[in-house]
């Protein structure tokens, strides 16, 4: 008789972040950055600049998550926890 594997669904992570931005046009291109968070993106066009940004913060955020370390981040970058688990700046 085979055993039976156990199949595992992934599990659904979701979180909202509102984050203060800045794009400034520099000679070609637009910069947009997250300074509460440290991170930069840029484009060709403001709007290029803003989604590469979102991707950016995105990423950072899953890669803090995954490696268990999104809490002390954020409490590094200024945010507080507050109940129910979410974070405040």
């Amino acid at each position: 008789m085979g055993q039976k594997k156990e199949m595992k669904t992934p599990g659904v992570v979701q979180f909202n972040m509102h984050l203060p931005t800045r794009i400034i046009k520099k000679r070609d291109v637009y910069i947009s950055s997250c300074p509460i968070l440290g991170v930069v993106s840029q484009g060709e066009t403001e709007e290029e600049a803003k989604n590469n940004l979102v991707e950016a913060v995105t990423a950072f955020a899953i890669s803090c998550f995954e490696r268990g370390t999104l809490e002390k981040v954020l409490e590094q970058c200024g945010f507080k926890s507050v109940h129910g688990g979410a974070f405040v700046y």
